[in-house]
């Protein structure tokens, strides 16, 4: 009995516990420092979450949670410049009426963050020169800012790509005004390019694989022993060599006409020149600086350039009706004729 008495009261008895100070005090005194925290650090990993810090739970807030889906909110040092803007110009998926031009724009720009792109212009439906309300465009990957417009068909329109940044200060394009001719009614177009850039936007037309035909007839007189000739940026025009410029042929009326065949896409610039037969001798129209375009995007047609030497020049296809201004122009001429008589 006293042995099974001893054996308890061996079992039962209480093994005094030895402390962290007691178990590291026979160490040197920077090695028990170092233990002592990093004993420390494990107990408080175990513990009961703390609220973090307000710079940690930003960092940690990228991931929100959602009811159904796990919903990331990249910061700043990981977001695009602004990926979803709102695009006032829609995106029509159907077809476009006759009397109407869509035009897509594709603008690639590397900007800041904030950074938002916008295409203004002179017609209400690019802003009437207001930044405010013009098309913005959407970013997109590749950094290539992406819009639609539908614009009237006939005439021009002016614009410039303006960019605005995160203070909403508008930065415009340091160039002249942009031209897009809307001769082709019911056309697709695709406007592209970098911004910044100094040459001009490349256009397309959707589904155009045939040549356009550039037909000119400009009115004017010259002196005997002289031509009307075009000189252009085009091989077609010569490359702007004077001496490779295309002759315009005479024709009743003062008239002088001349077709050249040129493929489809982007722009041309040129020039009407006073040729001299014998010599070679010329005269530019206007001064060095002043350059004319034609856009010849619409594959299989033939475009038509009428107008003055030194005056307007009308756009437009061959198989377009004439304008109804003109035709009241030449109304209201007859009924002043018959009143004169």
């Amino acid at each position: 009995d006293d042995k099974r008495d001893r054996a308890r009261a061996y079992r039962t008895q209480r093994v005094p516990r030895v402390t962290t100070t007691a178990r590291f005090r026979c160490l040197p005194r920077p090695l028990q420092l170092f233990l002592r925290r990093a004993t420390m650090s494990a107990q408080l990993a175990f513990a009961a979450p703390v609220r973090p810090h307000a710079a940690i739970a930003a960092r940690h807030s990228q991931f929100r949670r959602v009811p159904g889906q796990l919903c990331a909110a990249p910061t700043s040092s990981t977001r695009r410049p602004v990926r979803s803007v709102l695009t006032r110009a829609g995106d029509d998926k159907g077809g476009v009426d006759k009397d109407k031009v869509k035009v897509n724009f594709a603008i690639k720009m590397t900007g800041n963050y904030g950074d938002q792109v916008c295409v203004v212009g002179n017609t209400e439906k690019l802003g009437k020169w207001n930044a405010q309300n013009g098309v913005w465009l959407t970013w997109s990957d590749g950094d290539v800012w992406k819009g639609s417009v539908t614009v009237p068909q006939g005439g021009y329109v002016e614009y410039k790509l303006a960019v605005k940044d995160k203070k909403n200060k508008v930065h415009w394009e340091t160039r002249h005004n942009r031209t897009l001719q809307l001769f082709d009614g019911g056309s697709d177009l695709t406007v592209t390019g970098r911004y910044g850039n100094g040459g001009s936007l490349h256009i397309a037309k959707k589904d155009a694989t045939k040549n356009v035909k550039v037909a000119f007839a400009i009115h004017t007189k010259v002196t005997y022993g002289h031509e009307i000739a075009i000189v252009g940026g085009a091989k077609e025009l010569g490359g702007w060599n004077p001496d490779d410029a295309i002759p315009l042929k005479w024709e009743k009326g003062d008239v002088w006409k001349a077709e050249v065949e040129m493929t489809a896409g982007g722009q041309v610039e040129y020039k009407m020149i006073t040729r001299r037969i014998r010599t070679g001798q010329w005269k530019s129209e206007f001064r060095r600086d002043f350059k004319r375009i034609v856009q010849v995007y619409s594959g299989g047609e033939t475009v038509v350039c009428t107008g003055e030497y030194r005056g307007m020049v009308d756009v437009r296809l061959k198989s377009a009706a004439p304008f109804e201004v003109k035709k009241e122009e030449t109304k209201k001429e007859t009924k002043k004729e018959e009143k004169k008589e």
